[in-house]
């Protein structure tokens, strides 16, 4: 038996990572629903709350650090915050009961 091989050409796409895909939005509305300051976030993430605000006040997604983003992601998860929809379509979040 033989196995034919097919010769495939990788391509790499610049595209970001559905990982950091959160919207200002949904930060400032994970925010108020945990009832978290915007000191508080900015501590456990280890950034400024100036940083934070820009962040939430950005228009879908915001334009910084993507370590940033992932680390605001991360904490909202980890209190139990769900982001539903997309960035493009009915983007939301919701508290997960334990």
């Amino acid at each position: 038996m033989q196995i034919g091989f097919t010769k495939c050409k990788i391509i790499y796409l610049n595209v970001k990572s559905t990982v950091n895909m959160i919207t200002g939005i949904q930060i400032r509305a994970a925010r108020a629903i945990l009832n978290w300051s915007s000191e508080e976030l900015a501590r456990r993430v280890g950034s400024t709350r100036p940083t934070i605000h820009r962040i939430e006040t950005t228009e879908g997604v915001p334009s910084t650090n993507a370590k940033t983003l992932l680390a605001i992601k991360e904490q909202f998860e980890a209190a139990g915050i769900e982001f539903t929809g997309t960035v493009e379509q009915n983007p939301g979040v919701s508290l997960r009961i334990r």
